[in-house]
């Protein structure tokens, strides 16, 4: 069902002609009394007997658009046919949708329907869509979703000319010259055809349209709504892909693809065959050498036999000498030993004296202290006599007495004395003082040096018990290696073990690929020369059959490419001259060429006096790009062969200046096309030019109805 359209105007309603079997007001309107017409019934009005002659039919059908599409190929116009210009005459609709009851006639070359959102436009499209065959509908993939809301039922059907030349007809088994086709849909989701009441399979449906051309699943023939954004939004490679199969020149793609695939194939089969000749070859020329090499690996076992001795001997020889090494570190860390206790025993001495000495300074400084002591004692008495003394004077005003004066005169004496005693001591306790400091840090030294010397005379102690049991055990050792030796030959010069080995590990890796070697050699030898020249000769011819295919796969390029750019350059003309209706220009072109896999189509498009660029949001605006798309796809229309093609709601979401733009583009892609019937659908209000059928769509009390402008 159509659901409303932002920013797009509802079309007025217009007077209307009234067509007959309509309803009141000019509209055919479903539930009218009578109900619509049996399709077995008598014919409708659109039904004749005279039958214009159809446009020319395809007898290959969907063969001939593999071939590449003759007309397109050739660069001729698209066939226009001959007749009316009219090849369906109604369509009639029963229960199908929000239609209960309505017949729609086309007219010949453009027809205009118009309507708004949700009055049932598109689904007239849908019913065309369904009777042509098409596998899937753009409005539901259910069909059982197409029949009317409580409806057991819905019929859609086509009237159609059945004559398309002068001796042929679209249903050659029915005599009629104009016939209606149905395609009923159950609520069940089931369907059947009918050819004038006669039940014909889907099968025989599509056969009779594809010899008009009319391939249903064709995008280009009926372009459904929002086909345009889906397009665009397809990369180019894609493009590329849906234009090929929409003209029907997909077939020289798959031409090229099959020959590619085929090259692919031959070149990996060509691989393997080189492998396994390159596997043969290797074969033939190991085997080739192997008696040489079978004789070479007698010598380097014989030369391994004397190296393993001369090796053995190098082991008795490094065995040796490290035993006389060990034996002069033993001898060594003994006089180290030695020396080390004597040196201790030095050092035990001297702290000895050094502590002597230390203890017999300190008992002079505690003599010296002492008497310090005394002599402080003496000098302060004596100081205390004159100083009493003094103050008896200054208290009798004159002379002391004889006693006093000369206790006085002793006491000054004593003083003195007293004073030099104290100095005395003073400076011999700072001697003695002196003494204590500098001894202290020697003393300190021996005792250290000879904590220190006891120490490394232990741990070369330590190292003497090791080289003893080294030695005890490299003797053992030694012992051993000689009688080895012994075993494998007499006694050589030693050389270097690193260069013993260097020429072991040569031999060694020379031997490796020799160990496998047998007497068999020569007969293994002509095998394997005959298995090479087989090989080699089929990978010769294999060589051959891929170059061919090279050729062939680029003689199938360039005819697809030559195809290609001459539709491209035809299909670039039509789009140039619509996007003009729109005042822009536009030019198509391939992209990648030379590689089909990666090749693309590149749309470009330029308005208002610009450039043409490709199409991108930063060079056009959405209208533009909408705009130019609708022309292309316009312009690609025209190069099918359908006599009957169409476009829903080519104006969605554009707003009034392109929607007028995109009318012109519509009416002027259809100049020219001779009697091919074309329909258009939009829910804007546009201006038709004169000679356009204009059909107008309504929503009437909940059912579509469908009227004609005069």
């Amino acid at each position: 069902m159509e659901g409303p359209g932002k920013g797009v105007r509802r079309a007025p309603r217009l007077p209307m002609r009234r067509v007959q079997g309509q309803g009141p007001r000019g509209l055919l309107r479903a539930g009218g009394q009578g109900g619509p017409r049996p399709v077995e019934g008598p014919r409708s009005p659109l039904h004749g007997r005279r039958a214009g002659r159809g446009p020319q039919a395809d007898r290959r059908g969907r063969l001939r658009r593999r071939d590449g599409g003759a007309q397109v190929r050739a660069g001729l116009p698209v066939p226009r046919g001959r007749g009316e210009g009219r090849m369906i005459r109604g369509v009639e609709l029963r229960n199908f949708m929000s239609y209960e009851e309505a017949l729609v006639p086309l007219g010949r070359g453009l027809n205009l329907i118009c309507g708004p959102n949700g009055s049932g436009k598109s689904s007239i499209l849908l019913a065309v869509s369904l009777v042509l065959g098409q596998a899937h509908t753009e409005r539901s993939r259910r069909l059982a979703d197409l029949v009317r809301r409580g409806k057991p039922e819905a019929r859609v059907s086509l009237i159609l000319d059945n004559a398309i030349g002068a001796d042929r007809k679209l249903f050659p088994h029915r005599r009629e010259d104009r016939l209606s086709v149905t395609r009923v849909l159950r609520s069940n989701g089931s369907y059947y055809y009918l050819v004038e009441g006669q039940p014909v399979t889907k099968a025989e449906v599509r056969e009779a349209f594809a010899r008009l051309g009319i391939f249903p699943d064709n995008m280009l023939i009926i372009m459904h709504q929002l086909m345009v954004h889906r397009f665009a939004a397809v990369p180019a490679q894609e493009k590329l892909r849906m234009l090929e199969e929409a003209v029907g020149l997909h077939g020289y793609r798959d031409d090229v693809l099959e020959a590619l695939g085929r090259l692919r194939e031959t070149g990996q089969e060509e691989k393997t065959l080189r492998a396994v000749l390159a596997s043969t070859e290797q074969s033939y020329e190991f085997w080739r050498r192997e008696f040489e090499r079978y004789q070479r690996k007698k010598t380097l076992e014989s030369r391994m036999r004397e190296l393993d001795a001369e090796l053995a001997w190098t082991r008795v020889a490094q065995g040796e000498g490290s035993a006389a090494r060990l034996r002069a570190r033993l001898g060594a860390a003994k006089d180290e030993l030695a020396s080390l206790e004597r040196d201790a025993a030095d050092a035990d001495r001297r702290t000895e004296s050094a502590d002597a000495t230390w203890a017999a300074l300190k008992r002079e400084r505690e003599h010296l202290e002492k008497e310090r002591l005394d002599a402080a004692r003496r000098e302060a008495s004596t100081s205390a006599i004159l100083g009493w003394t003094e103050e008896w004077e200054r208290a009798v005003g004159g002379e002391l007495p004889p006693t006093i004066r000369d206790a006085r005169q002793r006491a000054a004496k004593d003083a003195g004395s007293a004073k030099a005693a104290f100095e005395e001591l003073e400076r011999r306790l700072a001697d003695v003082e002196r003494a204590l400091d500098s001894g202290l840090p020697g003393l300190i030294e021996g005792r250290v040096d000879g904590r220190v010397l006891r120490f490394r005379a232990k741990m070369v102690g330590e190292e003497i018990h090791r080289i003893e049991g080294q030695l005890r055990s490299d003797l053992e050792e030694l012992e051993a290696l000689t009688a080895e030796a012994e075993k494998l030959g007499p006694r050589v010069t030693p050389r270097k073990v690193g260069e013993i080995h260097a020429e072991a590990n040569a031999i060694k890796e020379e031997l490796g690929p020799l160990a496998h070697l047998t007497d068999e050699v020569e007969r293994m030898y002509g095998q394997h020369l005959e298995s090479f020249e087989t090989v080699r000769a089929r990978a010769e011819a294999l060589t051959e059959h891929r170059k061919g295919l090279e050729a062939e796969l680029a003689k199938r390029g360039d005819k697809w490419r030559d195809v290609m750019e001459r539709l491209l350059a035809e299909v670039s003309k039509d789009f140039d001259r619509l996007l003009h209706e729109a005042e822009g220009r536009g030019r198509i072109r391939l992209t990648s060429p030379a590689n089909i896999e990666k090749s693309g189509l590149e749309i470009l498009a330029g308005f208002r006096g610009q450039d043409a660029v490709p199409l991108e949001s930063f060079t056009q605006s959405g209208g533009e790009r909408s705009v130019a798309m609708t022309a292309f796809l316009l312009a690609l229309q025209r190069r099918i062969a359908s006599p009957f093609r169409a476009i829903d709601e080519f104006d969605v979401h554009l707003d009034p200046h392109n929607r007028e733009l995109v009318s012109k583009m519509i009416v002027a892609s259809t100049t020219g096309l001779g009697e091919v019937q074309y329909v258009a659908i939009t829910p804007g209000t546009v201006s038709p030019p004169r000679g356009v059928s204009v059909i107008i769509v309504q929503n009437v009390a909940g059912a579509a109805a469908v009227g004609r402008l005069p």
